[in-house]
């Protein structure tokens, strides 16, 4: 019998309300959740998650921060990132990146399907 790959996924989003897409996330991903950049630095500091998902919610200097941290735990490839856009906000600013094409976006109205196939993009596999 054939075991599913496990994946370890870091979601910094400010907005605690904010379920989709982060609730569609299969349980092969074991999954870290943080509400504040800071604490996101702190853990990206610690270890190195399969993936991580951003949210729109924090500041354009709050994301730089965490995309140059980012940059430097990637040894031989980029971790793929999710950017998640919140509409219930009025302004939304997220940080221009092709991130080696590992990159993804998805917001609080996605589906499972777009989930799923943004994690095959970035990931390889869902």
């Amino acid at each position: 019998m054939k075991t599913s790959p496990s994946y370890s996924a870091l979601i910094i989003e400010p907005n605690r309300s904010l379920t989709v897409p982060y609730v569609y996330l299969p349980e092969s991903y074991h999954v870290s959740m943080v509400t504040s950049s800071k604490k996101g630095l702190e853990l990206l500091e610690k270890s190195s998650p399969n993936l991580v998902f951003l949210s729109s919610n924090l500041a354009p200097e709050q994301l730089l921060a965490i995309l140059k941290i980012l940059k430097n735990k990637s040894q031989q490839k980029l971790i793929p990132l999710i950017f998640v856009v919140d509409w219930s906000r009025p302004v939304i600013q997220l940080p221009g990146t092709t991130w080696g094409g590992k990159v993804g976006l998805l917001h609080s109205l996605s589906s499972l399907t777009e989930l799923l196939s943004t994690l095959e993009r970035v990931m390889g596999t869902a």
